[in-house]
Parts: structure tokens; sequence; C-alpha cells
């Protein structure tokens, strides 16, 4: 995706993998200020370790992660370009406002799951593996119409919320890449709303395989990932993305 729009643009540059994990963080900021790469693009699980060691804007002051990360001088900067990933995707879907909306997760994606259908008018829950944990997403994020917060273990609760008026939920954790699945109580939802799973491979997952069937409008990872890419893109370069390019090298991509 990446590496295609430089090449459209004639711009001199490779996008390449660089791993690492927490105990790596130094060095790879050390790379950055001495100019090995001009920004990153940073996944789960750093997108909130790494949020504590650069300069923040936008909404990665409220959520306390970040996704992409540039030097701008000697300073390094991050940005959560996550949540214009969702928001613009889901937005173009629908209308947003007076309904609730469902995220499930609790890491930095999540976070932006939140700040984005915040944005979009919705009342949003939390549910997490730990109901401590989708209770700090609410608290640090404080969306203005801020609702539950559950255990995905919580067969009960998540039943009472699937048979309110969900018109929105969001699959912000790594599941479904493996072919794993969350255990929803699809039955008792609405047969009307958006399925958004920001896992992109597979393109179908259980978890939008799950909506379908329920007759939810499924909205799949790709989107969000081409959205997200396009104003990571524009911070590094400081030019306007060719995104018809990158949709066509992303697609390609997964196909393959």
């Amino acid at each position: 995706m990446h590496n295609a729009a430089f090449t459209t643009l004639g711009i001199d540059a490779t996008y390449a993998l660089r791993p690492t994990d927490e105990s790596g963080v130094d060095a790879l900021l050390a790379e950055l200020r001495r100019g090995a790469w001009q920004g990153l693009n940073v996944t789960t699980p750093l997108k909130q370790v790494l949020a504590a060691h650069v300069e923040l804007s936008g909404a990665a002051v409220r959520a306390r992660a970040i996704n992409t990360v540039w030097r701008q001088g000697r300073r390094v900067c991050g940005a959560l370009t996550d949540v214009q990933g969702i928001r613009e995707p889901l937005a173009a879907m629908v209308a947003g406002g007076g309904d609730a909306a469902l995220v499930l997760g609790a890491g930095g994606a999540a976070r932006a799951a939140v700040i984005a259908l915040d944005e979009l008018g919705y009342a949003v829950h939390v549910a997490a593996r730990r109901i401590e944990a989708a209770t700090a997403v609410l608290t640090d994020v404080a969306p203005q119409r801020a609702g539950r917060a559950l255990a995905l273990a919580d067969r009960a609760g998540l039943t009472d919320l699937f048979g309110s008026s969900l018109a929105v939920i969001i699959q912000a954790t790594p599941v479904g890449q493996s072919g794993d699945t969350h255990v929803l109580p699809w039955r008792e939802a609405g047969s009307s709303g958006v399925a958004f799973d920001l896992v992109y491979r597979p393109r179908l997952t259980p978890f939008l395989l799950d909506a379908t069937a329920a007759g939810w409008t499924p909205l799949e990872g790709w989107q969000m990932l081409l959205a997200q890419g396009a104003h990571s893109f524009a911070l590094w370069t400081g030019q306007r993305p060719p995104i018809p390019v990158m949709r066509d090298a992303l697609l390609v991509a997964l196909a393959g």
C-alpha cells in the first residue's frame, strides 16, 4: 500500500517491517532520532507503550495511544490515525447520533473506536476480557455519552445489551485472525446494524460472518487499514496520498 504510493509519487522511500517488542523500544526510538526512519506505524501491543515516549497530537492525547510516529526536526511526534480510519468508513455507511454502539476490546484500537464513535454522536459501551480494562477505556477516553463497561464473559450483560438499541458493533481485538471468534448473543440483536471488524485478514472474519447471518451489514477491516494508512502517509510525507493506488495495492495483497 505505502510502497505503491511512494512509487506513484516518485518518493525515494521504502516501507518495511521493523520487528520489536517492549524491550526494544529505546533502540527503535534511537534509530528514529538519528534518521534511520522518517516514520513508523505502531501495532498492537505497543500502541500504548510507545505513546509514553513521543510528543502526542490530536486524538492520541485523549486515547494515550498511537499508531503513527514521525520526525519533525528533532521532535518525535505520535498520532492515532486509527480514529480517522474507523470514523470515515463508518460515517459513509451510517448517519450516526442518537443510537448506541458497542466496542469489543480495550487496547489502542478500541480506544480509537470509542473516540470515533463519540465523534459520530453514539452512546458507547465497551466489553473486554477484563471488566477493569473496559472501565479504564471509558474513564480515560471519557466519551460524552459513556455507556456500560462489561466483561466479555458476562453473558447476561451482553444479552441485555444486544437486546437494546445497538446500531454499531466494532470488533477491536486480534480475535478472528486465526479463525477464532467471540461468542456473542446475535439472536438477541435487532436485524439491522453495522458490524465493523478491525481485523483485515481474513477479509470475512468469523465475527463478520456471524453478524451477516444475523442480518447485520458487515464493514471489513481493510477499509479502516486504508483510511488510517492514508492519514499516516500524509503525516510522514506532507503530500496528499494517492488513495486509489493504495486501495488497489492493498486489495491485491490481501487477495494473495
